[in-house]
Order: structure tokens, then C-alpha cells, then sequence
């Protein structure tokens, strides 16, 4: 009789894959795993990519992880790297101390109502931003602004 689940198993201790199903989901110590190829792979969040100065030219890779934290240094013109249909990204915007930073998109990042959103400019704010590729357009949406 196959294995049907509707939701992610708890366990003690991670089972032997074998003959489970590819994708079967696990969560064990806290963290996520899910069979792929025989094998438990952790999967979902983890890793932040932590980048401490923006400059005025960044390009985002895609590769180092789904939440980008990020200083803005100086006005900044992103760029995506190593991002395929289904990347998502997390951007956690910091206005340094200075403030008054903005960011230019990529023409490829499409917003409600075609506008991109006004950043918090205030000095030690921060903005989160979600991005989703679909095709080979980016959907972008505020998560939220001014934090404090």
C-alpha cells in the first residue's frame, strides 16, 4: 500500500530512506529534511547572506542564499546572479547611519501597480523585501517597511 501524507512527520531520530518516496518530509532537531535520491537533504532556510556594504553596484547571487541582509551604503543598482525559474530571495534592507539610500531594480522585477515601492530612507532603518522569479520576470512585494 503506498504512503500518502498530508503532513511532515516528527521523529526522533531520521529513519532509513530507503524505499521512502522522493520528497518524503522529515523534521527532525528542528530542521527540515526531505528524500532525494536515496538520501536525507536538509532543505528550507538557514543560510543568510549577510553583506555589510552595499556600494552602489550589487549583484545578488542567488547561490549563497534565499535571505540577503543587507546595508545600503550608497545609492544601489542590483543585479541577480545564478537565479532560475523558482528562485525566491528575502532582502532585509539597512539604511547605514547615514540614511537616505534608494535602490534601482532590475528591469526584470515587476511590481503591483508597475511602481516600485519607496524604501524607508530614515538612517538605521530597514525594509524587507520579497522577490519570486517566475520566468524570467521577478515578482516583487513589500513584506514590510520601517522597521524599528
Amino acid at each position: 500500500m503506498p504512503l500518502h501524507l498530508t503532513r511532515i512527520a516528527h521523529v526522533e531520530a531520521l529513519p532509513d530512506p530507503a524505499g521512502l518516496p522522493e520528497g518524503f518530509p522529515v523534521l527532525y532537531g528542528g530542521a527540515q529534511y526531505a528524500v532525494k535520491d536515496g538520501a536525507f537533504v536538509a532543505v528550507g532556510g538557514g543560510v543568510i547572506n549577510i553583506v555589510a556594504a552595499s556600494g552602489t553596484a550589487l549583484d545578488l547571487d542567488v547561490s549563497l542564499g534565499s535571505v540577503q541582509d543587507i546595508t545600503l551604503t550608497g545609492n544601489c543598482t542590483f543585479t541577480f546572479l545564478n537565479d532560475a525559474p523558482g528562485s525566491e530571495l528575502l532582502l532585509v534592507l539597512r539604511q547605514d547611519a547615514t540614511g537616505s539610500r534608494t535602490v534601482t531594480w532590475p528591469g526584470s522585477v515587476l511590481w503591483a501597480g508597475a511602481a516600485s515601492p519607496t524604501l524607508t530612507t530614515a538612517s538605521s532603518s530597514i525594509d524587507v523585501i520579497r522577490l519570486m522569479r517566475v520566468g524570467s520576470d521577478w515578482i516583487g512585494t513589500v513584506v514590510g517597511l520601517d522597521y524599528a
